[in-house]
Parts: structure tokens; sequence; C-alpha cells
């Protein structure tokens, strides 16, 4: 045939075989996500190659498809090299790796045939998922913890009050905290105080009244931090008119503000941990006008909406609890806050009428609120703590 074969790219060197020695194994790299198919990620390591990240090496917990979850095209990721085949031109990724193997020696603990107790988490079409050894009953002692690691909060009402507060707190103990609300420019100064404390926070512009405002929230959310896990419906609106005075905009502001928003947004959260098979923890700011109102206070739709709250709690929770998603709220009575101010300065001061003499600020309600979304409550959901300093009747 008289042929001779020719090749261009062998004029210049082969970036493979220097590729083992860049690139050792156990070498931890950052790269850019450059695609994201159905058995993994690519992961640039400079600008001719990219190494697999296979979906079995993306996370202990979560396996198939729903490891991908959360990664996005042009994302920065942090990966380990764990294999380099030069003959094939390949670069196994791993990013589990870079944490401990929670099942390592776990395996090595039990003989086959051997019988055991476990507890059954979930159940499915494909099988039994179940838990076994120290995780059913070795606990700290005692069994409480702040360290909010690893958790993803988003905050309605962020710009003042209690959800400025619980924002800094959330922050403070470690999760990475979206602050919402329509004034944007309060939210900026609060990233700054988290910023400057060591926290991480993102400021994302939200009207609960607005259905795509909500919806668009959870994506922004999801896309820089990951699915929210851990979700604060601090966003009100108060009445302060009589009943038969109000307009149809302090209604549908009111209902929409309080107990439609809430209700949405919880959902469109839930509906993320459920695909995803993750836990979550929900917080609904209610309110002790839920449980008792007086014949001179002009809030009857506020207590209605903070009444409707409460049992929308319960019943979430119920719904919900075969997905390992908390739902609780906080009931508070008079603490000091932008809404709560704006009354006493309507009203005067009613703390000298108080059985404590005073009014309380939003920090006396961190270690509820800590306590709600830790690790540390896992049995507690669908409950309604009040926190009122004892200024209510029971």
């Amino acid at each position: 045939k008289r042929r001779i074969s020719l090749g261009i790219k062998q004029c210049t060197n082969n970036p493979w075989e220097d590729l083992s020695a860049t690139y050792p194994l156990g070498t931890e790299i950052d790269g850019e996500i450059r695609n994201i198919t159905e058995f993994g990620l690519f992961v640039g390591l400079n600008d001719d190659i990219d190494g697999l990240v296979h979906l079995s090496d993306i996370s202990w917990e979560t396996v198939g498809e729903d490891a991908l979850e959360g990664f996005t095209k042009g994302d920065i990721v942090k990966a380990k090299v764990l294999d380099i085949d030069i003959n094939k031109e390949r670069i196994s990724l791993g990013i589990k790796q870079l944490s401990e193997d929670p099942y390592a020696g776990q395996v090595d603990a039990y003989r086959k045939g051997e019988v055991v107790t476990c507890n059954v988490t979930s159940v499915s079409e494909n099988g039994i998922d179940v838990t076994i050894g120290e995780n059913m009953s070795d606990f700290e002692t005692p069994n409480f913890t702040v360290n909010l690691s690893g958790q993803v909060a988003l905050v309605t009402g962020a710009s003042s009050g209690l959800g400025y507060r619980f924002s800094k707190v959330l922050a403070k103990c470690g999760a990475k905290v979206a602050i919402a609300a329509r004034r944007v420019e309060k939210l900026e100064a609060l990233e700054k105080e988290i910023r400057d404390d060591g926290g991480e926070c993102t400021v994302v512009p939200l009207d609960v009244q607005d259905r795509d405002s909500l919806r668009n929230a959870v994506d922004v959310v999801e896309n820089q931090f990951g699915v929210i896990d851990t979700l604060v419906n601090n966003a009100g609106m108060v009445d302060a008119q009589w009943a038969i005075k109000q307009d149809d905009a302090l209604i549908d502001g009111v209902v929409g503000t309080n107990l439609v928003g809430p209700y949405l947004l919880s959902n469109e959260v839930a509906r993320r941990l459920i695909k995803t098979e993750k836990p979550g923890r929900m917080v609904n700011i209610a309110s002790m006008a839920a449980f008792s109102i007086s014949p001179n206070s002009a809030s009857v739709l506020y207590s209605t909406t903070k009444s409707a709250i409460v049992r929308m709690t319960e019943s979430l929770a119920v719904e919900w609890a075969k997905h390992h998603i908390n739902v609780n709220a906080i009931a508070p009575g008079i603490f000091h806050s932008e809404m709560a101010d704006a009354m006493l300065e309507r009203i005067g001061d009613v703390s000298k009428g108080l059985p404590r003499k005073r009014i309380c600020t939003p920090e006396q309600m961190d270690s509820t609120l800590l306590f709600l979304v830790s690790p540390s409550s896992e049995c507690v959901t669908g409950t309604c703590i009040k926190i009122d300093d004892g200024q209510s009747s029971r």
C-alpha cells in the first residue's frame, strides 16, 4: 500500500507523560467543573487535561446521581488525585476522599451470618436502609452541641429584629447563612458584620409575598451553598388595625407575609431535601398572639395568621417526619425588635404591667433557636416553644 503515517501532536511534548510527576497520587487540587454527566464530574487540572470524579467518589453518604446535587458547571471544587493511567490518558479524582471514611472499621466489626439489632431508617422499592452499631445508643454526655458546621441556613426577615440576630447566631456557630429580606442595604450591613466576625453568608433579596421571588431565592442559595437544610421563617407583618377597618391590601399583605409565604417556602425547601434524601430543620416564628388576644389589641388578623403558623408547624411535622425533616415553632412574647418597638411607640411603655417589669431582647432567644436547629433536637418535631418571660396567662 506504500503508506506513511505522520503525526502533528507528536511534535510537541505529551502532557500526560509529566502528569505523574506534576500530580502524584494523593495530591489535592482545586479545579473548575467543566462538565457534569450522568456518571460524574469532569474537573480541569490545566488547559489541556480534565480529571473525572466518578459518582462513587463524590460522597460517602449520597449515592448515584443524587450525589451530583449541589454541583454546577463552572464551580471550583477541591479533589484528590486517586489514579493516573497514562496509556489510556485518564486521571481519576475523588471528592469524598478529602474526608475520613465514616464507615472505616465498621465492616470488620461484624461477621457474616451474625444476628444484629438494627434501626430501620427508610423503606423504598429498592430495599430497606438500616443503621446498626454505635449510632443506635452511643451518644456524648451530654448529647448537646451548637456546632452547625456543614449546615446551610436561610433566614427570612433578616434585615432587622429577630431575623438579624438569628442570622448572626447561626453564622457564629458555623452554618453558611443566606440572609433574605426586601431591604438590601440593611442586609449588606448585616453581611459585613457576619463576615467581619469570621462567618460565611450571602445576601438574597426576597419578597415573601412574591412566589417567584421565593422560588428564585431557594435557587440562588442552592447554587452558592448547596441544598438548604435549615430554614427560619421569620418574616412577619402586623395589622395594627381593627378588623372591620382593614382594607384588602392590608389583609393580603398580612396573610401573604405571615402564612402563605412561609407555607410556600417550607414546601420548596422540603421538596429539595426529600429529593436529595437529606434531613432538615425548620423553625417558624409564631407569636404568643397565636394563643391569646386582649380586647384592646387591634391584632385579630395577626393573631389568626400566627395561630395558623402553629398548626402548619404541627401538620408539616407529621407529613415530613418520615423524611427526617423536623418542623418546630417559637412563639415569642413582647421582645425588643423593630416591629415591637414601633408598636410600643404607639401604645406606650407596657413593661410596668408585666410580671417581671421588663421587655426582653432577641439575644435571650439564642438558646432556643440553636436547640431547634442543632443535631441535639433530632427527636423534637411538631413543637411550639413559648418564650414570653411569663408575660401571658396559660
